[in-house]
Order: C-alpha cells, then sequence, then structure tokens
C-alpha cells in the first residue's frame, strides 16, 4: 500500500481532495528525520514499517482536528 493511501486511512479520509496537502506532510516527514539524524535512505525508504509509522505520526500530528493527538 503506497504511503499516501496508509496516512490518508489513520485519518479516516476516503476522499482525494487532500492529497497535495498530506503529500506535503508526508514530505515535512521525511524532512523532520533527516533533520534529527536518519540517514536520507532511512528517512525516504516508506517500507520500513518504523519509517512508515513515523510518517503517519507526523501527519495525524499536522493535520488532525483531535486536540489530543496534536498534543
Amino acid at each position: 500500500m503506497a504511503i499516501l493511501d496508509v496516512v490518508r486511512l489513520a485519518l479516516r479520509w476516503k476522499g482525494t481532495s487532500l492529497d497535495t496537502e498530506v503529500t506535503r506532510y508526508i514530505n515535512w516527514s521525511k524532512s523532520e528525520m533527516e533533520r534529527a539524524g536518519v540517514p536520507h535512505f532511512v528517512a525516504v525508504d516508506d517500507t520500513n514499517p518504523l519509517i512508515e509509522d513515523c510518517i503517519v505520526q507526523g501527519c495525524l500530528m499536522n493535520l488532525s482536528t483531535d486536540e489530543r493527538i496534536r498534543e
């Protein structure tokens, strides 16, 4: 499953109208991992379950309307 589909599923979004914004936060999450010291070749490997979870959490943190997740 593509990372965009995984994030959409985690956000419980069915439509694709916000895919551009979701993609921006996917890329932001990868950049944040690199900034924190994760090597580039690891941060962009969204088939790695740990990296996938980090990307999902980054997107949830920025796109969720639930304040408990955002904190």
